[in-house]
């Protein structure tokens, strides 16, 4: 009777064993499943850059084109909206009837399955000027629904944000920054008060070609505001914001914040 018992224990033992193999390899199953069916959404999802170049006389103009999104249709218009930002500044400058030079590049700044970045950096030279002018214009895109993200989509810009922007790391475009441009560039700020960068601020990324200079972008580090300055310090200055200091302004219902992963 006790052997009975024995051999039923262990045939229990045996069984219950078996049942949470199954179940472990079950979950198992379905954990590489769930796995493979996220990384699968990611490559379609995925596109790449590729570099396109307009040349004619003095003139070049450098810009990225998505290639290998798996929506076309999609991958169409993103790329007239790329074109068109990268010849606006170009196209207003033709229509001034004036001999000039003109050379536009670009930098992806952030690039993601469902946000890119670009900053176009470039100079107008005109023959009849002492000087040529340099300027920086960039674009924001939310790959899912196609459309450009602006400053004012993702911040609240109101006078906290503005005292947040004038703290903001000045990114300076010379490897032995003078003294003296980093005063310039603080009175500068001062020049405008409150209420009149809220105003400016608000139009920032505007794809007018009057919207006053004022862009942004996104790094894996922070935001990034440019701002038209005097030619003297540099003809624009740029400022960047971390992330972690933008939690009051955020607009959180934008999604752009979870395709940045909440930084």
């Amino acid at each position: 009777m006790k052997k009975c018992k024995i051999v039923l224990i262990l045939a229990l033992i045996l069984s219950l064993c078996l049942a949470g193999c199954s179940q472990n390899k079950s979950s198992s199953d379905e954990t590489k499943k769930e796995v493979q069916k996220k990384e699968t959404k990611k490559v379609e999802a995925m596109y790449e850059l590729k570099s396109e170049t307009f040349k004619d006389k003095d003139v070049v103009i450098n810009y990225p084109q998505l290639i290998n999104l798996s929506d076309t249709t999609a991958q169409d218009k993103i790329n007239k909206i790329i074109k068109d930002q990268a010849f606006l500044t170009y196209n207003d400058v033709l229509k001034q009837g004036e001999e000039f030079s003109y050379e536009l590049k670009y930098d992806v700044k952030y690039c993601s399955p469902e946000l890119l970045s670009i900053r176009f950096n470039g100079y107008i030279n005109f023959i009849q000027s002492a000087h040529p002018s340099n300027f920086v214009q960039t674009l924001n895109i939310n790959i899912k629904d196609q459309k450009t993200v602006k400053l004012n989509d993702i911040v609240n810009i109101n006078e906290g944000f503005v005292d947040l922007f004038k703290k903001g790391k000045y990114l300076s475009p010379y490897p032995d920054q003078p003294p003296e441009l980093m005063e310039s560039i603080n009175s500068f700020l001062k020049e405008t008060d409150t209420k009149g960068w809220i105003e400016l601020l608000k139009t920032s990324d505007s794809l007018d070609i009057n919207n006053g200079g004022q862009y942004s972008y996104f790094t894996k580090d922070g935001l990034v505001i440019v701002v038209s300055v005097p030619h003297f310090m540099g003809d624009f200055a740029e400022f960047q914001i971390n992330y972690k200091d933008l939690s009051d302004y955020k607009k959180t219902d934008n999604e752009v914040w979870q395709f940045l992963n909440e930084k």
